[in-house]
């Protein structure tokens, strides 16, 4: 149960930076709102189209990936995770 409590803070403390670096909940709907200033709805395959001939949008996401990504692999080499 031990390990499972300080998972959770791990799972907290990356919610709360991801929040204050992006503005919003980790999903793409949130990301898609602060970052395009809309959400498409990737369902419907006109909005599908829409969004990935969108300027830029490769970019974009592709920078919340890699840091993401890059938080993770901080917060691992820390060894603090179990």
């Amino acid at each position: 149960m031990l390990g499972f409590g300080k998972t959770r803070l791990k799972i907290h403390e990356f919610r709360n930076w991801f929040l204050a670096e992006f503005g919003g909940i980790p999903s793409c709907v949130g990301v898609q709102g602060r970052l395009l200033g809309r959400v498409y709805n990737l369902m419907d395959p006109q909005e599908l189209q829409e969004f990935a001939t969108t300027p830029g949008i490769r970019e974009k996401c592709s920078e919340v990936q890699v840091k993401a990504a890059l938080k993770v692999a901080e917060m691992l080499s820390r060894g603090d995770i179990p």
